[in-house]
């Protein structure tokens, strides 16, 4: 048996076969024949994905009364691999980690991505936040993704939470608006998460 095709657990795990001897001719012909199944072993071969664009920011406005331990968000990303090649670890990227103000505020469980707050908003300190979350499977040679959250704290009290596709922004315009303490516009944000 010669594989003559790339082979692809996540498109087909096992292939059947059922092959057969035959000897002699005639009423003398004879045979034996055997079954065999083909299992694909999955390789580290796919990075998470998260359901929502990565390309685009998650945008969430959340009023500065809200109680502590609120979920504001659960980032779920899925990696089609098997076992440990699937299991999928949240964490902050380094790169927001150099804020400490973020993990002091918000914690993001590692096993679901829910994404909570360890402690009150203030808008009078500051009105933006932005998270940049990191999602690894915990096979070999993994490849992360991302997905950046930026969190718009409200002055109103209702509702606590509410969450918007971003549309287009030229990279790095958020970042740059939340690095002079501006709100990020509202006119190019879309419909609203379901």
């Amino acid at each position: 048996m010669i594989i003559i095709k790339q082979l692809d657990r996540e498109l087909n795990e096992k292939y059947y076969f059922h092959f057969c001897a035959y000897e002699g001719i005639n009423e003398q012909k004879r045979s034996c024949c055997t079954k065999i199944i083909l299992t694909i072993i999955d390789v580290n071969d796919n990075s998470p994905k998260f359901q929502h664009n990565q390309q685009l920011p998650l945008i969430i406005n959340v009023s500065e009364f809200s109680p502590i331990n609120t979920e504001l968000i659960q980032m779920k990303a899925f990696d089609p691999d098997e076992g440990i090649n699937g299991q999928i670890r949240y964490t902050f990227s380094k790169w927001t980690l150099n804020d400490q103000t973020i993990s002091e505020i918000f914690y993001l469980n590692p096993s679901n991505g829910s994404i909570t707050l360890l402690k009150q908003l203030d808008y009078e300190i500051r009105t933006n936040y932005e998270l940049q979350i990191q999602a690894k499977d915990l096979g070999l040679n993994a490849i992360p993704s991302y997905s950046t959250v930026i969190i718009q704290v409200q002055i109103s009290r209702l509702p606590f939470t509410q969450v918007k596709k971003c549309g287009p922004v030229p990279a790095g315009k958020h970042r740059k608006l939340l690095e002079h303490g501006s709100s990020i516009p509202t006119g190019n944000f879309s419909d609203f998460f379901r």
